[in-house]
């Protein structure tokens, strides 16, 4: 389809039946695998009423204070194998949010991020299902299918043995499978976002190369706006599930753009020192306590 032509749909077919097209496209092309998301059921509410911390890969990580990880669960996504410290956190869920006729797909790197990276379960858009290589035996993968725009979406919660809401970003996915698994305190870190501010790659913490996927710097500007405003528009749905759900989501980043979330300072989570013979409780431990909403 021309871009004339699609800016014209754009233009004169409502948004609520753009949104229900894609819908029953994404129901159309996700035909006979259900049976491969309902596996995703036996990760629901595995960790209820904890916390997690779901780090992003922006520079801002870098900055972080590590210790508050110390004893938490954590959540990673993408290129989280290149981090030197990979092996300190433990690591409950791995996500690739990437379809696979994205231009950033790439089996290789995906592999390699897999096998580098040691997590309890690893996430997938369904699109990359049968399309990956092998990779290390005994690795848990799970797909996910999005398929609702934030008009059409609901539901009261996240529940990843069904169809869910769409996703700009594996940040998204991430943030999902967190609330999947039951986590009632979603704390996020290394969330810059600031990609409307430095258009030509994207910068992460672990490394001041680009990332041979990276393709924002192919993009026009116009493309990165509408692109970040579908991103925006995602978020918010994802906040008012969050609420309806009785799920905190605090961004502890401490440089970023993105404004959806309440911001929490990081230096609120580090743990005291225990005086001498108090054992020191990993906080990942204990429940969490969510006032109403």
């Amino acid at each position: 389809m021309s871009t004339a032509l699609t800016q014209a749909l754009l233009y004169t077919v409502p948004p609520v039946a753009i949104d229900a097209g894609r819908l029953l496209r994404a129901h159309w092309r996700a035909r006979g695998v259900r049976r491969i998301i309902q596996a995703n059921a036996a990760w629901q509410d595995r960790y209820a009423g904890r916390r997690v911390f779901v780090l992003g890969n922006g520079p801002s990580l870098g900055d972080f204070d590590r210790s508050v990880l110390a004893g938490e669960k954590v959540v990673v996504m993408n290129n989280f194998h290149l981090s030197p410290w990979k092996d300190e956190v433990d690591i409950v869920a791995h996500c690739i949010a990437e379809h696979r006729a994205a231009p950033s797909w790439d089996d290789d790197e995906f592999r390699a991020s897999i096998d580098g990276t040691d997590s309890a379960s690893y996430w997938l858009d369904i699109s990359s299902h049968g399309e990956l290589g092998p990779v290390t035996p005994g690795k848990q993968l799970h797909y996910v299918l999005p398929a609702y725009e934030p008009g059409l979406w609901r539901a009261q919660s996240f529940a990843l043995q069904g169809s869910t809401l769409s996703y700009q970003t594996t940040a998204q996915l991430a943030i999902q499978v967190a609330i999947h698994m039951g986590f009632k305190e979603v704390l996020l870190v290394g969330f810059d976002h600031d990609w409307l501010a430095s258009r030509d790659y994207l910068r992460h913490f672990y490394a001041s190369t680009k990332d041979r996927t990276d393709v924002l710097g192919r993009m026009r500007y116009l493309e990165i706006i509408n692109f970040m405003r579908r991103m925006w528009t995602i978020y918010y749905e994802m906040r008012r599930t969050a609420e309806r759900a009785g799920v905190r989501i605090l961004n502890l980043s401490s440089t970023t753009c993105l404004d959806v979330f309440e911001r929490r300072d990081a230096s609120s989570y580090l743990v005291p020192p225990q005086p001498a013979g108090v054992p020191a409780g990993g906080a990942s431990d204990r429940s969490v306590t969510i006032a109403p909403v």
